[in-house]
């Protein structure tokens, strides 16, 4: 089943289409698409109004940006809720960040916009800075927004990751940390990684690409797996507009279409992150991994990259050849072995890693 996870629609500040457009879009026959999840900020795009009108399963979904990092939940239905000071206390730097910039008959307007947003979901308290962003925005100059944004954030204190981790993962969904190079090389810094607890994995690949930093995040990947940490690596479009569609798609693996199946194959890592390769068969028996792409009139023109990959990101093997299959022999000291499959034309895979330690 191919599946996007990483969705934004007209529902987030920065999403550009509506929930129906996107449905419509991802649900088109010729890009087979098989699943999604909308992952709107801080609030959930509700999707029961669209499920089974068609073929595409809809799953429920959130990306919670409150705190400085982001933190995709696939499999929930609403955000990471602010403690009741918390979310007092941002509200209120708010409002005194925007009278730096405002005079008083703009700044009374903007208040009872944001006393009314409040009124409508403060008791829920999901409503992030980004909520009031979309109010304040057409009126403060770029820096004055870059501002704006910062010290809210910033009024939330220490983030506390761990607490929406738990959130998601006790109420049955899928907690990613997204985007780890986002912005800048730390986005979710190092220690923070190596330190947070029960998450299921990290998005190695993001198709909202910035310029002069990498969207590709396996260095941090490789160094989670190297000192034992079992987390899996997504893809996803990170969807805002049509020129970010149908980049980075999951296929998982799952004998039936159901959202518990598929939610189960993401939580034990039975799928790959793909731009374009399609695998056939990806399996570990006898001290070997082996590894087909699925071959056609298009695949078989052209060179086959496998790299297979441990500990510290060392590269085990590489095999070069139109063959549309790989076999790798375990040393075994490798503690794990994952596979980059890379197609002469671009197109990409990366399956999920092999543990050779026994686990």
């Amino acid at each position: 089943c191919k599946g996007a996870i990483h969705i934004h629609t007209s529902n987030s500040h920065c999403g550009k289409l509506s929930p129906d457009k996107v449905i419509e879009d991802y649900g088109k026959k010729k890009f087979k698409y098989d699943f999604i999840s909308i992952t709107d900020h801080d609030s959930f795009t509700d999707i029961d109004d669209f499920q089974g009108k068609q073929p595409l399963l809809l799953i429920p979904g959130v990306e919670n940006s409150m705190e400085m990092s982001h933190i995709v939940a696939v499999n929930a239905r609403r955000a990471h809720r602010l403690t009741e000071d918390a979310f007092e206390t941002m509200v209120n730097t708010a409002r005194k960040k925007l009278a730096e910039f405002l005079d008083l008959s703009v700044l009374n307007e903007l208040y009872m916009k944001i006393d009314q947003l409040i009124q409508k979901n403060g008791e829920k308290r999901d409503l992030s800075v980004f909520g009031i962003v979309g109010l304040v925005k057409p009126h403060l100059d770029e820096k004055q927004n870059d501002d704006f944004i910062k010290a809210s954030l910033q009024s939330l204190g220490e983030p506390d990751y761990q607490r929406i981790v738990n959130e998601i993962t006790q109420s049955g969904g899928i907690a990613i940390l997204a985007h780890p190079h986002w912005l800048r090389e730390d986005y979710w810094e190092r220690d923070v990684l190596e330190s947070l607890e029960n998450y299921t994995g990290i998005e190695i690949l993001n198709g909202d690409y910035v310029a002069g930093l990498t969207n590709i995040a396996t260095d941090s990947w490789d160094r989670l797996l190297s000192i034992g940490r079992t987390v899996w690596g997504f893809g996803g479009d990170d969807f805002h507009n049509p020129n970010e569609f149908n980049k980075v798609w999951n296929t998982v693996r799952v004998n039936e279409k159901s959202t518990d199946n598929i939610v189960k194959a993401l939580m034990e890592g039975s799928f790959y992150v793909s731009t374009g390769v399609e695998l056939s068969e990806v399996k570990s028996e006898n001290d070997q991994i082996y590894v087909a792409i699925e071959d056609n009139c298009f695949t078989s023109r052209y060179y086959k990259f496998f790299r297979f990959i441990g500990k510290d990101g060392e590269i085990l093997d590489t095999q070069i050849s139109k063959n549309p299959t790989a076999i790798y022999r375990a040393r075994g000291d490798e503690l794990y072995a994952r596979v980059h499959v890379l197609l002469e034309t671009g197109q990409m895979a990366y399956t999920q890693p092999f543990f050779l330690d026994g686990k």
